[in-house]
């Protein structure tokens, strides 16, 4: 992959590895850190890596129970972080790390200041806010606050404010986007829809074989060869969720792939980091659309790559199934306190009036139509409108 341009860098960590002390046990030993460095610099030079990701899940929130951890470890984890920074940066080799979408465990864990300046980027997990592990039914990666979440802070957008707000950079942040989804096995009789009480995570699919999980092409599989049906958000701002009998499944599609790429343009982020490659349909064999759609999709917004095929659900929809509604436009009703910049456990209850449009404020209006072209839309970001284009063949409406 070197030979081609394509920067290499050893992950270290992740969900599994995480579950024991032997991480908080290195960060909190000085000794111990230095000695990691000297290994680590040793090895990434040996086999010709061009540097580290660090996936501890997490420091003080071991595998997200914040109860296991000292509090140490979030100092510890800065410590190292900022020892591995002096060592690598002489070297030229790149340094980053994937941490925690969720509110508490950024609490607990990251000394953000910190991990900013001494980190390249910061691969936010912003996917898993909901799964089997709730007993109902939720969407994987919400983008926005919907007025029914009993948590303000599982989505995306408060997720980004909170660590902009906190001291990160935004051109250090990368969003992670699921080309996956959460599934689930609904109970009988309960309903279909978000928030409906479940049994267990969703039957495995054939070739990820993880029950409570789907792969983007094993749900278009679903939805083209065995007639689930989709179901989308009124307001375009969520990814869809599909079902079929007792089967429930929340993911993002290539809209939301594509609104996302659109929102990290708009807010000035780093790039798109996703989970995971091998789980979009790089064999196009599922979801008739080409190789990759969704990478594909994302790459479109932030490379300016020609636009790809159609390749929403809607699209793919099996003619058996029930017609839903038309695919929204990409536009959301934010709630005006959770607007980008203005997370919930720092706003003020005084209205504040950001810069204007035209003459129009933007504080507390998220989103506003361009007077005179319906291709375009404008984004109340950090008080400040952005230009943003609809994703063809979307029109603002």
């Amino acid at each position: 992959m070197g030979r081609h341009g394509i920067k290499v860098v050893l992950g270290l960590g992740g969900w599994d590895d995480s579950a024991s002390d032997k991480y908080s046990r290195l960060v909190n030993n000085p000794s111990a850190r230095r000695t990691f460095v000297v290994h680590a610099v040793d090895f990434i030079e040996q086999y010709g890596f061009d540097g580290l990701d660090l996936d501890w899940e997490y420091p003080k929130c071991w595998q997200v129970e914040c109860e296991k951890g000292p509090y140490s470890d979030k100092q510890g984890f800065a410590d190292l972080v900022k020892e591995l920074h002096e060592a690598f940066s002489k070297r030229g080799l790149l340094l980053s790390a994937a941490v925690s979408a969720s509110k508490r465990a950024i609490d607990y864990a990251y000394d953000i200041p910190s991990l900013a300046e001494n980190l390249d980027w910061i691969a936010l997990m912003t996917y898993d806010y909901h799964g089997q592990w709730d007993k109902k039914t939720g969407r994987v990666a919400p983008m926005y606050v919907n007025d029914k979440d009993a948590d303000k802070t599982l989505n995306v957008n408060f997720t980004v404010s909170y660590w902009i707000n906190k001291g990160a950079a935004p051109e250090k942040l990368v969003l992670g986007v699921p080309f996956y989804g959460q599934s689930f096995s609904l109970v009988e009789g309960a309903g279909t829809g978000l928030d409906t009480p479940t049994y267990a995570g969703g039957e495995a699919g054939d070739e990820t074989r993880a029950r409570g999980f789907l792969s983007f092409y094993e749900i278009c599989e679903r939805v083209r060869v065995k007639g689930w049906r989709v179901h989308r958000d009124p307001g375009g701002g969520m990814g869809p969720y599909a079902t079929a009998g007792d089967q429930w499944v929340s993911l993002d599609d290539d809209l939301m792939a594509r609104h996302k790429a659109e929102y990290v343009r708009a807010l000035g982020l780093g790039g798109v980091m996703a989970w995971a490659l091998d789980l979009d349909d790089f064999t196009a064999r599922y979801c008739g659309c080409g190789p990759f759609p969704l990478l594909v999709n994302i790459n479109h917004v932030l490379r300016d790559k020609p636009a790809p095929p159609p390749c929403s659900l809607k699209e793919i929809q099996a003619p058996t199934t029930t017609e839903f509604a038309e695919t929204p436009s990409i536009s959301v009703i934010i709630e005006p306190e959770y607007k980008p910049g203005y997370p919930e456990t720092e706003i003020s209850m005084k209205e504040e009036t950001g810069r204007t449009l035209d003459g129009k404020p933007c504080s507390g209006v998220m989103f506003r139509a361009d007077d005179h072209d319906c291709s375009k839309y404008y984004m109340c970001i950090n008080d400040q409108y952005m230009e943003l284009l609809c994703p063809a063949p979307l029109v603002w409406n």
